[in-house]
């Protein structure tokens, strides 16, 4: 009896997603869900231990400066860093040294997880595709991607 009550409320379940007016929050959801497992599983694969935020950057701080002040970026900050960007396949996508722009002014993955490093700190974010590109594909980054970021916060302005 319970395997049938089962199956009745999948059923409705799944009735209501497909007759859902925007399935565009529905697939986002699945989306997000996706991507924080399958970068769970990179962590895993590779013996990582990251730590994560409530909207799902997951990040490790690899090298600490501990000369330097203990400075982080806030939204306004302008700041300064050389970073590097792949797949979880490692492909890299991007590599830029020595760079400098307002924290206001990249993805959203950037925006959460650049704070979480203190001036002089070197380490890596890992982020869900709804952070980064979302659904947009570039030449180089496919739609749906999880990205991962080797950071070096240089400075923060």
């Amino acid at each position: 009896m319970k395997s049938i009550q089962y199956a009745l409320s999948l059923i409705l379940m799944l009735s209501i997603i497909g007759c859902s007016k925007d399935k565009n929050i529905v697939d986002d959801t699945a989306q997000f869900e996706l991507d924080k497992q399958l970068i769970r599983n990179y962590l895993k694969d590779n013996n990582l231990n990251a730590d994560s935020t409530a909207e799902g950057v997951y990040y490790i701080i690899d090298y600490t400066n501990d000369t330097l002040p203990d400075k982080h970026a806030a939204i306004s900050s302008i700041v300064v860093v050389d970073y590097k960007g792949y797949l979880l396949s490692g492909k890299v996508f991007e590599t830029n040294f020595n760079q400098s722009f307002g924290l206001y002014q990249v993805i959203d993955g950037w925006k959460i997880g650049i704070p979480l490093f203190k001036q002089g700190e070197k380490g890596r974010l890992f982020l869900p595709s709804r952070l980064a590109y979302g659904a947009q594909s570039t030449a180089s980054i496919p739609a749906n991607s999880p990205l991962i970021f080797e950071v070096n916060l240089i400075k923060v302005n």
